[in-house]
Parts: C-alpha cells; structure tokens; sequence
C-alpha cells in the first residue's frame, strides 16, 4: 500500500511538473506572442511620432497644405502686394490664417512636411544625405546644402536653386516641387540607362566632390534631361491652371523676377 501510495504520489508529481512544464511553454509562446504584438505597435506609434515631428499630422497636415497652396494661390492671382490689401474672391476680408501665410518667408511647411513622407524625399538626391534643406525647383527635388554649391557650378541654365527656409517661394515653384520628388527623377535617369545618383547608402554619402560632379555632369547635363524639365514644367503650369492660376511656362517662370 505504501509503495502503492509512493508510486502514486510520484506519478502526480511528475504529472504536476510536466502540466507546469506545458503551462510555461504555454506562458512563453503567449508572452512571444504580446511582445511581438506590442513591437508592431510601437514601430507603428514611433513611425507616427516620426511623421508628426517632421511637420506631418495626418488629414490635417493636407489641410494645411491645402490651405497654403491656396494663400499662394490668391497671391499669384492679385499680385504683391502689402498682407492687408489681400481680399478673397468675393471681395472680402480674409482670414488670420490666410493673412499670416501670405506674410510667411520659405516653402510652406505642410507641403514640406508632405513631400517629406515620401521615402526617397528624406535624403540628398545627388549624396544621401538625411534632411536635405535646399531644392533644384527646375528639377523638383532635394538636395543638401553641399550638394547645393556644386549645383551652381552646373549654371543656371541647368539648375535653379532655392533654399527651403531662406528663398521666398511662388506658386509655380511649389506646384514644381509637388509634381516632381527625388525618386521621379531617380527613375528617369535609371530609364535613361544612366546610374541614379539618389542613395541613402553611406557609400553615396561618402563619394568625393569630384565623384559627385562627375555624376551630376554626366545626368544633368545629358541631352535626355531637357525633356524631362520640360515635362515638368508642363505638369506644374497644367495644375497652376487647376488652382484658377494660368502660367504660361518658359525657363524664366521658375525664378522669382
């Protein structure tokens, strides 16, 4: 009977150590399972955290950018002139908001914030480089304030410069930016059977100024090129149209006069 009793006992001793064993695997595939879960979440709250503090906020940072394109919109349609002296269609008094925009120096923003979610937009399009403040408008895209300087060396027949928080920025220039992006142009030298020059790698951050130049001449410079500008330009006076702004477009309409 004891013996009886011992074997029993140890059997519901093993028992209670392989139901425990099974409770911790259970424990830990269950705790797998959370943490993934959770890692998601949290990649997904710091990707939003991210966009927010580039200036983007969701349906309301396109609101923004909305309202802006409309402020310069309104500029273009009754020229310079003091914020005060500015009337809606109608004739009427505008808005604080509107009034402030009118007065405010550098790109707009929201559209800023904008062009920053697209991927290819977050670096130099010649070298890499992340937050890139200055813009060939003529070509639509972004570059860094390095890449900015040896941009002039190409002239300006070939690249119109802007800085993003300095310059003073119309219409025609932003619509420009919006119609273009780093990777549009990144794919028109691919397909132009010419090595794009727009990588993050630290590889493409780390060529020389020579390296850079070499590239730049040989895209920029390209016969191909010319094409592609005037498309642009074409597709930003079509959508100025759109906004009640005719432009007739030349190589002129990009620089401020």
């Amino acid at each position: 009977i004891a013996r009886s009793l011992s074997s029993i006992g140890t059997k519901t001793k093993a028992d209670e150590r392989d139901a425990a064993r099974d409770e911790r695997k259970l424990e830990r595939g269950f705790s797998l399972n959370i943490s993934s879960t959770c890692t998601k979440e949290l990649q997904k709250e710091k990707e939003k955290k991210k966009k927010k503090e580039n200036g983007y906020d969701g349906d309301l940072s396109i609101m923004r950018a909305h309202k802006e394109l409309e402020a310069l919109s309104l500029r273009t349609r009754q020229g310079e002139q003091e914020p005060e002296n500015y009337h809606d269609d109608d004739g009427g008094a505008l808005d604080a908001q509107t009034r402030l925009l009118l007065t405010r120096k550098g790109f707009p923003p929201a559209i800023w914030a904008l062009l920053g979610c697209f991927p290819e937009n977050e670096g130099c399009m010649d070298c890499g480089t992340e937050n890139p403040d200055w813009a060939c408008v003529n070509w639509g895209t972004l570059i860094c304030y390095r890449c900015s300087i040896q941009h002039r060396q190409l002239g300006a027949g070939i690249t119109v410069l802007r800085s993003m928080s300095k310059d003073s920025w119309n219409l025609f220039q932003v619509v420009a930016m919006l119609e273009g992006g780093n990777g549009r142009l990144a794919s028109f030298f691919d397909g132009s059977n010419r090595r794009s020059s727009n990588t993050k790698s630290a590889k493409g951050a780390n060529k020389t100024l020579a390296e850079l130049q070499q590239t730049r001449d040989a895209q920029y410079k390209h016969k191909n090129s010319v094409k592609y500008q005037r498309d642009l330009g074409q597709r930003a006076a079509s959508a100025c149209a759109s906004h009640g702004c005719p432009i007739s477009f030349d190589g002129s309409t990009l620089v401020d006069r």
